[in-house]
């Protein structure tokens, strides 16, 4: 494994400290235009934008794999998301083609991520009320596009860890670009 790699994952695994246990997250919501998601746990399923999404990070093993299930008009597409060797992401194949999906970097003084989409690069920043016992408080993933654009997705009284943030800020990305 590449010595970037190593750091991208010493980096994670020290911001991701223990979760709180699955009865700390109750069912809530995600919210921002046009996207209405059911919570519950670490799962959430309901419309983004034009499509409809199921998301489920494990909870078992530190939230290091997480699945994602869309379901646009023309088809149902199914993803994995998971350390990949040498960097965090997955490859979604669809009737127009493969989508890689990747973490570029983890920044940490923002708070957020940079994700690639097919090599196009976005960020996900991560606006939260508070930030305590390693958990972002009531977060919003702003995911800040390469042609200008800004799609916020708020999570309505609940807390997300950088773990559980990480697979989030992939799976909204993706949702997003489809």
């Amino acid at each position: 494994m590449k010595l970037s790699s190593k750091l991208f994952l010493c980096i994670l695994l020290a911001f991701g400290g223990t979760a709180f246990g699955d009865e700390d997250h109750p069912m809530s919501r995600f919210y921002g235009p046009e996207i209405e998601l059911k919570t519950l746990d670490h799962s959430f399923a309901g419309k983004f934008q034009d499509t409809l999404a199921f998301g489920d990070v494990s909870t078992g093993d530190g939230h290091k794999v997480s699945s994602l299930l869309i379901k646009t008009h023309e088809e149902i597409i199914k993803v994995n998301f998971a350390n990949q060797g040498d960097y965090w992401g997955g490859q979604i194949i669809t009737a127009r083609g493969d989508i890689d999906v990747r973490v570029v970097s983890v920044l940490r003084d923002l708070p957020g991520f940079e994700v690639s989409i097919n090599g196009k690069k976005s960020r996900v920043k991560i606006e939260a009320e508070d930030f305590t016992n390693n958990h972002f408080i009531n977060p919003a993933f702003v995911l800040e596009k390469d042609d200008g654009s800004v799609i916020a997705v708020k999570l309505e009284q609940g807390q997300t860890c950088w773990m559980y943030s990480l697979h989030l800020a992939l799976m909204f990305a993706t949702i997003d670009s489809l």
